[in-house]
């Protein structure tokens, strides 16, 4: 998982790294809760910790610096690990990961109970992560969503809120807030209506629909049950729901999809970038005097690919090389210092034209931090079974936006970790006898297109349009104000004396949200609409990660691996 732009930090961790040695059991498979299938040898490490929910009186413990059980315990570990590589021997791998087996010993059993009928849950001794076991498919989403709020409760609310652009509502109009708002309504600028329309789609426009709206009925009664005790036992209510006088509220399928939009539009947005090259090569062609030699300079700063760069692999493979033929009219001549934000507010294009004026940084380069994962074929190993070691990036902060759990019931038999609030399936992890893992699209799956403004009426066109022109037809822009009330409180101390903040939001039925408008160079009015493959439909990839949670579905014999 590619370096996350997280709620409280920026910096970068490996959050998950799961090694398969499938050829000789390292963990005994005995005990009232082992088995399932189980080939063995899994190793993961998630820091800083399991718990990552303080109530009032762990909380003063903490700000003192004393922790409660489970909450940073994986934290050393996982910081160790540098200082003891390289040198680092098979023996010694579990001081720096932990067993990710399915199933709990019984000498490590910490707490056994059962939060509603044919479900238990089982926390281990070791690091206090979830195993559940469910009769029924629905008794297992239910003892999912309720783990998940024991561990994750309040970060959970605040995603709910990020994802719908109302973080500085629910905590406060802090700089930091307000910002994050912005960003999450310039990629996702969705009403309540929209979060909606993406459940019926899912229920009603997939074969697996059905089952995925009762998985997900199932864990957002499985949260609710837990926000009913917390409301009334304070030792099961996270601080902060007092410290900021926050009523704590019921959870509700659309906040899934609120939340899902919110990780979608941050790991799902590689590419994007056709905008900013533009600008940045026109730029660069004023300055170097040749269209030639400026495209020279461009391609050696943008791409990816190196050939003079070592590589692990020993066969090179060109990238973006071969890109097919070029349409010119599909590269209208975006005259780049008429463009405007939709919102003055606003910082996509803002920003745009800033990173401009320093030259080169207005290149989409890419990302410097990046997930890593490292493949050994069977051929290559010792044992002669594949290896494999993953190393997802996200944020790091406390407590961590993955959470794990370890699953099994009807036709789910899974352990790894998922994001607080979309983790009715392991997303990252492993089945029974194989892992998978993650990473941000670094490829085009995002793409930006330049819309010629048209009047709905027949009058003449200007950048205030609200139409623009798709097949000859002037389609509507549809624009609202993206409206919060906010209080003070101490997770944002108000910047200034007005409490009521307001966002111009405009999108097209067809390409997505609005991110700018201007002139071609001759004097045409457009907008600038930026399009990702996931635009309301976050909740695509339910499906896949359903499957691969599934035993049966991942058997060889299945026909989809014929």
């Amino acid at each position: 998982m590619n370096c996350f732009r997280p709620v409280i930090s920026t910096s970068v961790v490996a959050l998950l790294a799961t090694t398969s040695f499938l050829a000789t059991p390292s963990f005994a498979q005995t005990g009232t809760w082992r088995g399932y299938g189980d080939a063995s040898g899994f190793l993961n490490i998630v820091p800083p910790g399991q718990d990552g929910v303080l109530n009032d009186a762990e909380a003063i413990q903490f700000e003192a610096g004393t922790y409660p059980p489970h909450v940073i315990d994986q934290l050393s570990m996982y910081g160790d690990l540098v200082y003891n590589a390289p040198g680092l021997t098979e023996e010694r791998i579990q001081e720096f990961f932990k067993d990710a087996s399915f199933g709990v010993r019984d000498d490590d059993v910490e707490r056994t109970y059962s939060p509603a009928a044919g479900v238990t849950i089982v926390r281990d001794k070791g690091f206090g992560v979830p195993h559940i076991f469910g009769d029924t498919r629905h008794a297992t989403m239910f003892g999912q969503g309720y783990a998940t709020a024991e561990d994750r409760l309040f970060l959970m609310d605040v995603l709910r809120h990020v994802g719908r652009g109302r973080m500085a509502e629910f905590l406060g109009p802090s700089e930091a807030n307000l910002h994050m708002d912005r960003e999450t309504i310039a990629v996702a600028p969705y009403t309540e209506a929209d979060l909606t329309a993406q459940l019926e789609l899912i229920r009603t426009g997939t074969p697996q629909g059905p089952a995925l709206a009762d998985d997900l009925a199932g864990y957002i009664e499985g949260v609710n049950a837990y926000v009913a005790e917390a409301r009334l036992d304070a030792t099961k209510r996270p601080a902060e729901y007092d410290a900021l006088q926050i009523v704590l509220q019921d959870f509700k399928a659309e906040d899934v999809v609120a939340i899902a939009s919110l990780v979608g539009g941050i790991f799902g947005k590689g590419g994007g970038g056709e905008l900013l090259n533009h600008c940045g090569l026109t730029r660069m062609t004023g300055e170097l005097g040749s269209a030639t030699t400026a495209r020279q300079v461009f391609d050696d700063f943008h791409f990816s690919d190196d050939p003079e760069a070592p590589t692990t692999s020993r066969t090179y493979t060109p990238y973006m090389q071969d890109l097919g033929p070029f349409d010119p009219a599909s590269s209208p001549d975006v005259d780049c210092n008429s463009l405007v934000p939709i919102d003055p507010t606003g910082d996509d294009v803002q920003e745009l034209l800033e990173d401009l004026e320093d030259g080169l940084t207005g290149l989409n380069i890419g990302a410097g931090a990046m997930s890593n994962a490292m493949l050994i074929s069977a051929e290559h190993t010792q044992t002669g079974h594949p290896i494999a070691v993953f190393g997802p990036q996200t944020g790091y902060y406390m407590p961590q936006l993955l959470v794990e759990k370890d699953v099994h019931g009807p036709g789910i038999d899974a352990r790894g970790v998922a994001f607080a609030g979309t983790d009715l399936y392991v997303q990252l992890g492993r089945g029974r006898n194989y892992a998978w893992s993650a990473t941000s699209a670094g490829g085009d799956n995002v793409d930006q297109f330049v819309l010629r403004l048209c009047e709905p009426g027949g009058g003449a066109a200007t950048i205030q349009s609200m139409g623009y022109l798709r097949n000859g037809v002037c389609e509507p822009i549809e624009t609202w104000q993206h409206v919060q009330v906010t209080k003070p409180s101490a997770g944002g101390i108000p910047i200034g004396p007005q409490i009521i903040y307001s966002w111009r939001v405009e999108r097209t039925a067809h390409y997505g949200p609005l991110v700018g408008r201007g002139t071609l160079t001759d004097g045409t009015p457009v907008a600038i609409a930026t399009l990702r493959t996931t635009y309301r439909n976050e909740l695509g990839s339910a499906i896949g990660f359903a499957e691969i949670n599934n035993p049966d579905f991942m058997a060889d014999d299945y026909p989809a691996f014929q």
